[in-house]
């Protein structure tokens, strides 16, 4: 009687606030998106620090295990492996590592403030922006010593602010800043400021329309980002991926060469290759054995395409020494930006013994190591050609519409066949 009399007459019950049609309509495609193939690809950690390792421990097949999950030094532990023999912190060894410039400078060093004035508006377009600007406000009132018009330090909103503040300003200190790493402050930049794009009873005409405003330009960034990130962007790569599987599965015993350039790795799991770690054991005779590799991805990132053709020299006079000496046959990929195409045909010209003839293309697929050229009025490289070595002479005089056309062809992914030349 007493709890029913006192203590619930004591809290301040609200009634629900009905969601509106929208959220619905947000929650329903957002499950959609998580169901849905995406051919986009973000970033390589989205599959390197998660799926990459994960299947090569799960599913015991070959992938590629990045350097955070270095035993001796890791950054990442994805099963948390940890006895008092062997303690490790992760978050230490993440300070550890990013606090020594030599590492920093294999993965390339920023300017201090790219967190602030990029990455920030480029995670979080409108949200960034506005949480910036009001952030600015609220140091001036703190400047001025106007202290009653900030959130107070043991609230809810002060423990956000925080928790936007510090990571970020602890993330700037170092000059190797990725975008990603500060992808977990969303939660906090939601809540502080997610509702000031909602106009209120005391807000001005002017002041309403623009909240209207920059809900619609968000609206807008999201929709085109979703549809960027999660069907262009490195878009080629995955069906390339799932195409390779499928040969290499139809073609045992064949040696596979891959050479990516100008774009993202490949995830080596989505390949589904035979753990080449594994110890096995032969039943009859007791001995153990590894399986030798079979299937090798070269990955060259943004290496001039001088220094590439060297690189696929070597490996096709290896592939061509193994066919001639064990009849190991083999096949050479090369997986590059449509963009590049012209520099791939100068530089394949210049290799007498090898034939570089296009298999198949990927459309579409951006990729910003490799942003093609706005095609001028005689660019003879707009026309379709069946082999690479076509050296097309004859001038042609593109109007707008087929430039405009042309250059949007370029963002796609094609894959190259590397084969002797043919002699007549």
């Amino acid at each position: 009687m007493f709890l029913k009399t006192n203590i619930l007459k004591a809290i301040a019950f609200k009634n629900p606030v009905r969601l509106p049609l929208s959220y619905w309509i947000l929650a329903f495609l957002r499950f959609v998106l998580t169901l849905l193939p995406q051919s986009g690809y973000i970033h390589p950690d989205e599959f390197f620090q998660n799926v990459e390792v994960i299947s090569g421990d799960i599913f015991m097949i070959d992938v590629a295990r990045t350097w955070e999950f270095n035993p001796k030094f890791p950054i990442h532990i994805e099963m948390l492996k940890i006895s008092w023999d062997n303690w490790v912190v992760t978050p230490l060894n993440f300070l550890r590592y990013n606090s020594d410039l030599k590492n920093l400078n294999t993965h390339g060093l920023h300017p201090r403030w790219l967190h602030v004035a990029v990455n920030i508006p480029l995670l979080f377009n409108v949200l960034g922006v506005m949480a910036f600007s009001i952030l600015l406000i609220q140091a001036y009132r703190f400047i001025r010593g106007q202290y009653s018009k900030l959130p107070k330090v043991q609230s809810i909103t002060g423990l956000m602010l925080f928790s936007l503040i510090i990571p970020v300003a602890v993330l700037s200190l170092f000059p190797h800043q990725e975008a990603r790493f500060i992808i977990p402050v969303l939660t906090p930049l939601v809540y502080l400021y997610g509702s000031h794009f909602y106009p209120n009873d005391s807000d001005g005409i002017k002041f309403k329309r623009l909240k209207k405003t920059l809900l619609y330009v968000w609206y807008a960034l999201n929709i085109i980002l979703t549809v960027f990130f999660g069907f262009i962007h490195q878009g080629g790569l995955y069906p390339f991926a799932r195409n390779l599987h499928r040969e290499i599965k139809s073609m045992y015993g064949y040696h596979f060469h891959v050479i990516t350039t100008h774009s993202y790795s490949i995830p080596t799991f989505l390949l589904q290759l035979e753990s080449t770690s594994k110890i096995y054991k032969d039943n009859k005779t007791g001995q153990t054995y590894r399986l030798a590799p079979t299937t090798f991805i070269h990955k060259y990132g943004s290496m001039p395409m001088k220094h590439l053709f060297t690189k696929v020299n070597d490996v096709f006079t290896n592939a061509e020494l193994l066919l001639h000496k064990r009849k190991r046959q083999y096949r050479f990929y090369i997986a590059s930006p449509c963009s590049l195409e012209y520099e791939m045909r100068q530089e394949a010209n210049k290799y007498n013994m090898i034939q570089v003839t296009k298999d198949i293309t990927y459309y579409p697929h951006f990729s910003s190591e490799a942003f093609p050229e706005f095609p001028n009025i005689h660019d003879q490289f707009c026309l379709e050609n069946n082999s690479i070595q076509t050296n097309q002479s004859q001038a042609v005089d593109l109007n707008m519409l087929q430039r405009i056309s042309c250059f949007l062809k370029k963002f796609c992914l094609r894959v190259y066949r590397v084969s002797p030349t043919i002699k007549s």
